[in-house]
């Protein structure tokens, strides 16, 4: 587990972790930062000029650790989840990331999307369709 630091405040996560901790914005129900994938890290800078969906799959379970500490919520586990490209992701640049996450009422059951960003244009849409919320302190 790697600890990062928002507003003064610990969030502990499984690494790795790309969300920029000063970068994020959050309300009840969305979450907004920017992310950055290193060519340093091996599974990026093999690709020399992109990070792959399973990079930024990590970049989205790092936004749904972050949004589910500070709401006081049990972990949130993707049961059904797709992803549409519609461009490469540059390493070494901030990329925008906007998430939300929707916990239907009285219920542990939910659905999100994460939008990633870059220079106003959309490069990765990952629609969670379904998730499940474990009960806090799990």
């Amino acid at each position: 587990m790697q600890t990062i630091r928002i507003e003064g405040v610990d969030y502990h996560m499984p690494t790795p972790v790309y969300i920029l901790p000063e970068t994020v914005e959050m309300t009840e129900d969305s979450l907004t930062a920017q992310c950055l994938f290193p060519s340093s890290d091996p599974s990026i800078g093999d690709r020399v000029d992109h990070a792959n969906i399973g990079s930024a799959l990590f970049a989205a379970w790092n936004c749904s650790h972050i949004w589910r500490q500070k709401n006081g919520r049990g972990r949130l586990l993707a049961i059904k989840t797709h992803q549409q490209a519609f461009g490469k992701i540059p390493p070494d640049q901030k990329i925008d990331v906007f998430a939300t996450i929707k916990l239907e009422d009285g219920s542990h059951i939910g659905s999100g999307e994460v939008i990633f960003s870059h220079e106003g244009r959309r490069l990765l849409l990952v629609s969670v369709d379904k998730l499940i919320e474990e009960e806090a302190g799990n």
